[in-house]
């Protein structure tokens, strides 16, 4: 199981949030669209995932959102950049998301979103507030801001509440639960010693053998 699992450093709840995938690249790709539901969710339109900019780099995720002014509605577009690394993002990929919101800029006024689900070092958290003082554009997103949205949109269920369903079921300690993700579901890993698990649906109902053992590496 932990081949197949990323363990982000947040809770919920007192619920840990994994992103499962067959593969460290299969994780990743998993965060294009997730964020894209959760723009969707705000109203934001025009959506789209992994676009090429005209300067050659990969756009995560753009997206549009609809401002108000006297002028009538403007058009105001949003980049994104998705990491779902294992440890704190580092200052050569901050650095590179700067570079990028650099060269969008030179389009016009964008607004960008850094998405680390695992967070940033100290480096980059201290060169973050730094900007802050001149660029007001730029906002950097940490999983737990995210799981407070998934919160809303999956209509998560308290770690009591599972603890209760799994136990009708068995009366063996339960050592785990947490809060899973893949391909746009939200699921309940609920742990048991000997390293031994069930997932449990967002609606919490067990999964059948058949659809648990694709994570049971």
């Amino acid at each position: 199981m932990s081949n197949l699992i990323l363990k982000l450093g947040f809770k919920n709840d007192d619920m840990t949030l994994y992103i499962l995938g067959s593969s460290n690249d299969d994780k990743g790709t998993q965060l294009e669209p997730l964020t894209f539901r959760l723009l969707e969710n705000l109203g934001f339109t025009n959506i789209v995932c992994n676009e090429i900019g005209s300067g050659g780099h990969e756009i995560d995720v753009r997206a549009e959102y609809s401002l108000l002014g006297l002028g009538g509605v403007e058009k105001r577009p949003i980049v994104c950049e998705c990491k779902a690394h294992r440890n704190p993002t580092s200052m050569s990929d901050w650095l590179k998301f700067l570079g990028k919101v650099l060269l969008e800029e030179q389009r016009g006024n964008v607004d960008a979103y850094f998405i680390a689900l695992s967070g940033v070092n100290g480096n980059v958290s201290g060169n973050y507030r730094d900007l802050q003082h001149s660029k007001n554009n730029i906002r950097l997103i940490t999983g737990e801001s995210l799981v407070e949205r998934l919160s809303e949109i999956f209509t998560l269920k308290p770690a009591a509440e599972i603890e209760l369903i799994i136990n009708n079921f068995t009366r063996r300690t339960q050592t785990e639960i947490s809060h899973c993700y893949y391909e746009l579901e939200m699921f309940y890993l609920v742990g048991f010693s000997e390293n031994q698990y069930t997932l449990v649906s967002n609606a919490g109902v067990l999964l059948g053998l058949q659809q648990a053992e694709k994570f049971a590496q």
